[in-house]
């Protein structure tokens, strides 16, 4: 009876992992509940044919009206930058195949760093958000970079354009490690270490700790958690490095939304309102 009963334990741990592993998703995390600075980033004529199967990556809302994700969130699978006009932004829901309460956000700019290959990161300006809306809330960057021992928290919606990714948002707690500890780890990069972590899909949300955002969920490739050893070394993208870099296009965005821009000329918005209108009308054309 004791043999049984511990062939089971072994059997259902077994089939637990490789569930959590088979759905694409943060391996031994759990469902969270909403959380107000996180966004689903989708290509939106996919998600127009069914709500969260354009669902490419994660991103965290550092004002009203920008959002920071990875560089690599905005590149096809032919290696092309995707255009404005193939984004969409969904805000305020923990629910990924579910409408009632999700809110589109349109981009209006996409900045990329220029150096994205290395510095795995980007920017996206959209037009206002909500500002009274408890679901949909900015978060702070971290002035202090986490130390060694340091427990933050990492979120994610699981495996990209897919209808079998999670149906709500996943939670994980990871343990920074030395960024040593990473193979092939690069510069401007946190490291942890454990049983927890990201997947496809996953990449661009946020790593955050005390509640601050310290990092970003790099680029994950699709098998990395089919071939997952059962404690990983994952590297994170730290953000500080980069500080500067985002205040600059905050002030710039700043400016532009108080109708001036950075060479004092009036703002020109005729283009950001053509891109609305050509995102309102292909949704409902491949709606009807």
């Amino acid at each position: 009876m004791r043999i049984f009963a511990s062939i089971c334990i072994i059997l259902c741990s077994t089939l637990s992992q490789t569930s959590a592993r088979g759905s694409q998703q943060i391996v031994n995390g759990i469902s969270s509940d909403i959380q107000p600075f996180m966004v689903s980033i989708r290509h939106l004529t996919m998600d127009a044919d069914r709500f969260g199967s354009g669902h490419i990556c994660g991103g965290s809302i550092l004002s009203h009206n920008l959002i920071l994700t990875t560089a690599s969130c905005l590149i096809d699978q032919d290696n092309h930058f995707l255009e404005i006009a193939e984004i969409s932004i969904i805000a305020g829901t923990n629910r990924r195949y579910e409408e009632f309460n999700a809110v589109s956000v349109f981009p209006r700019a996409i900045s990329i760093h220029p150096n994205h290959v290395v510095n795995n990161i980007a920017l996206i300006e959209t037009w206002p958000m909500p500002k009274d809306s408890r679901n949909i809330h900015p978060i702070n960057m971290i002035l202090e970079p986490p130390i060694p021992g340091d427990s933050c928290e990492i979120y994610g919606f699981g495996q990209a354009l897919s209808l079998t990714g999670p149906a709500q948002l996943q939670k994980g707690t990871i343990q920074i490690v030395d960024s040593s500890a990473c193979h092939g780890h690069q510069v401007n990069s946190l490291c942890s270490s454990g049983s927890t972590f990201p997947c496809n899909g996953d990449s661009g949300g946020g790593l955050i700790c005390d509640e601050q955002l310290a990092g970003l969920i790099d680029n994950i490739d699709f098998d990395f958690c089919r071939i997952a050893e059962d404690v990983m070394h994952v590297s994170y993208i730290d953000i500080g490095p980069y500080r500067d870099w985002i205040i600059e296009h905050m002030r710039t965005i700043e400016m532009t939304l108080a109708g001036v821009d950075g060479n004092g000329g009036k703002m020109k918005i005729g283009a950001g309102f053509l891109i609305i209108i050509v995102n309102f009308l292909v949704i409902f054309m491949l709606k009807m």
